[in-house]
């Protein structure tokens, strides 16, 4: 059960950073501003709710049972008919699918933060006077202040 907790709190902290992420990003650029990065991330937050999902549903309705971690041995001696081996087949078809969820969510970050890189050295290559002013540090700093205003204000 512990490890369904874990597993539950893992995907609302991600989800909660993802929406925050988005929110953020509306502000500053809106909507039509939105770069492919921008994208990828809702849809691996999508990906991740699949992914817990399945895993549950392994635990939850095939009492966690998979043919991992079995021997040659092991396997020989179940019996077909059995609802051990109806839990372990049906429990490793969802696990091969939460595998494969898996992998498509870190392959979907990676291409997130790739792209979020790139668009951070675009232009970083020419000297410091020729970069566009809408990649500056400046500038996004800038558009931060203008959403959150109370953030320039200081304390005294």
């Amino acid at each position: 059960m512990a490890g369904n907790v874990e597993s539950w709190v893992l995907l609302s902290l991600a989800l909660f950073t993802i929406i925050v992420r988005i929110f953020v990003r509306w502000k500053l650029v809106g909507p039509a501003n939105f770069q492919l990065d921008d994208y990828f991330m809702p849809l691996a937050g999508v990906v991740f709710i699949l992914e817990t999902v399945a895993a549950y549903l392994v635990v939850a309705n095939y009492e966690g049972l998979t043919n991992s971690y079995m021997t040659n041995e092991e396997r020989k001696s179940l019996d077909p008919t059995s609802r051990e081996w109806y839990n372990r087949v049906a429990g490793s078809k969802i696990q091969i699918i939460g595998w494969s969820l898996y992998v498509a969510i870190l392959w979907l970050v990676k291409f997130s933060l790739a792209i979020f890189y790139s668009r951070l050295t675009y232009d970083s290559h020419r000297p410091f006077g020729h970069a566009r002013r809408e990649n500056s540090a400046d500038h996004t700093a800038e558009r931060v202040f203008k959403v959150y205003p109370h953030v320039s204000e200081s304390p005294m």
